[in-house]
């Protein structure tokens, strides 16, 4: 009976001492709780998301847009199945017409912003799927990479996730 004593004591103790020292390390290196929170220093090889059409996606339109403190951001917008896409001709539009081509005021489609969680970029399988069913309801959707996720640039904050969709918002 001492010997399990023993042993959940040990483990208690170790737990307890793990645990102090993780914050004892990201008090002392706060760049750390950056990382464990965004978890976006890993980059997919290989991935190249200007092109969503090597994803298989047809209707998908791949642009980027400057915030106020000069970060270029990714975006793929998803155009509903209603409406005539042809990435040879038209992905290479600027963004003003290719929202006066597809958010017209005739437009009656639902726009759903999708903000992707702490891990990888929009090209992830699970995202594309769920934007892709969107798109069947009628939806555009327009998923993008946060500061410092997938093609966007800069290094990602909470301020700074909140800014990128507010100014995709104001486009």
């Amino acid at each position: 009976m001492s010997f399990l004593l023993g042993t959940i004591k040990f483990i208690f103790y170790s737990y307890f001492l793990l645990y102090a020292f993780l914050h004892v390390v990201i008090y002392t290196y706060p760049q750390l709780a950056s990382f464990v929170v965004f978890q976006n220093t890993i980059k997919w090889p290989f991935s190249n998301l200007s092109h969503p059409i090597h994803y298989g996606l047809k209707n998908v339109h791949n642009f980027y847009f400057k915030t106020g403190d000069e970060n270029k951001i990714g975006v793929w917008h998803y155009i509903p199945q209603d409406h005539s896409y042809d990435h040879a001709k038209h992905a290479s539009r600027s963004n003003a017409a290719h929202f006066k081509a597809y958010l017209s005021a005739q437009n009656k489609n639902p726009i759903f912003i999708y903000a992707h969680g702490n891990d990888r970029d929009r090209a992830s399988p699970y995202r594309i799927e769920l934007c892709t069913n969107l798109v069947k309801l009628g939806v555009h959707v327009f998923a993008l990479d946060y500061r410092g996720y997938g093609d966007s640039t800069g290094s990602p904050t909470e301020l700074g996730a909140v800014s990128d969709v507010l100014d995709l918002y104001k486009l």
